[in-house]
């Protein structure tokens, strides 16, 4: 293959071949122009994990991590722009500061992955990682700490234009604050909004309340109910949506039911469809 290659069509090489690593390693060899785009589908989710994994055993790449950038000779840290970051309860606090402290350095870096599966305070993240323009926070932990941490990290960022707020499991209620809490204005550049969390609606007049400057242009909600009840309360909902009638042009609703082992008699109910869409 010709090193002359047009870009265009280097390009269209390297995206075909994204998912062999290692071919891709060879292309990054074979001259120095071929680099950028090669690295960006090398480091591109960097996976930064201290956890336990249900069906192996504790995966740590933290560490090794940290040797490679150490290095006087790194040069990969421009390229991270997405990165997942799981670190386990109790043991992943230290190690989650110095990944952090790397992630700080890497200029390029929009989007982050947070699987939240540990207890300590987070919400400093956002003071080394201020340029997070797209945040998918999972609020793994049952912990209490964590519980009360979740909305104080969540509006510690100033750049975010899509928040995905989900609880892993329906039974974990994050406390909504009574009142505000981190930048008062964390979510003027959001137009994205993603929830499947429990009592959502009460989230939703939080934010109406505190937040009320808010234009999104796509909603999607995952409202918690019980088997078949439908969607409980929506009062908060129905006046969010009014709220952002101007902007709104995507919106995804749908029902997770919380008790989906329990016998119920539909015969005079019908079929009721589990989820919606609607956009114009």
């Amino acid at each position: 293959m010709p090193l002359d290659l047009p870009y265009e069509i280097l390009e269209c090489i390297l995206d075909y071949l994204h998912d062999d690593p290692e071919t891709l390693r060879i292309c990054s060899l074979v001259h120095r122009s071929w680099l950028p785009a090669t690295r960006y589908h090398l480091l591109n989710p960097t996976i930064i994990s201290q956890c336990c994994d249900h069906w192996t055993s504790e995966i740590e790449n933290v560490t090794e991590l940290l040797d490679l950038v150490s290095s006087p000779h790194c040069t990969i840290l421009p390229a991270i722009e997405d990165v997942i970051l799981f670190f386990a309860p109790s043991k992943g606090s230290s190690l989650l500061k110095e990944a952090i402290g790397i992630l700080s350095e890497a200029s390029s870096l929009k989007k982050v992955v947070f699987m939240n599966c540990g207890a300590a305070p987070i919400a400093w993240i956002a003071q080394e990682t201020p340029n997070i323009q797209e945040l998918v926070y999972e609020a793994g932990s049952e912990d209490s700490l964590a519980k009360q941490d979740a909305i104080p990290f969540l509006t510690s960022f100033t750049q975010l234009r899509s928040l995905s707020f989900y609880a892993s499991r329906v039974t974990y209620t994050v406390p909504i604050p009574a009142g505000p809490v981190g930048n008062p204005f964390a979510f003027t550049l959001l137009r994205t909004l993603r929830l499947s969390i429990d009592h959502s609606d009460e989230f939703l007049g939080w934010l109406l309340e505190y937040h009320s400057y808010i234009a999104l242009e796509t909603l999607a909600l995952d409202i918690y109910s019980g088997n078949h009840e439908g969607w409980e309360g929506v009062d908060n909902l129905n006046r969010f949506l009014k709220a952002q009638s101007k902007s709104l042009t995507h919106l995804s609703l749908g029902i997770s039911y919380t008790d989906t082992n329990r016998v119920m008699d539909l015969t005079e109910k019908g079929a009721f469809p589990r989820s919606f869409i609607l956009a114009h």
